[in-house]
């Protein structure tokens, strides 16, 4: 769902996007990575995506790797 909310909606759900950031499953916040990557609000994207990434090992590699693959969609455009 937040992959999909990524790609159609507002960028004003950005914010509703990141809340999911701290979410237990890894799947959650590899979809927030992604999805944060679609959306077209980088002032809240771009922060939450650091966040993930400066976690020290304890986020999981595809989340880190969708959090870099988001910056460098955010950065192209």
């Amino acid at each position: 769902m937040l992959t999909t909310l990524g790609k159609v909606a507002p960028p004003r759900y950005a914010h509703f996007i990141g809340r999911y950031k701290d979410d237990r499953d890894p799947a959650t916040r590899r979809a927030v990575a992604t999805a944060l990557g679609l959306i077209d609000n980088e002032r809240v994207a771009v922060p939450v995506l650091i966040q993930l990434l400066a976690r020290d090992g304890t986020e999981g590699f595809l989340v880190r790797w969708d959090a870099g693959e988001s910056l460098v969609k955010i950065g192209r455009r």
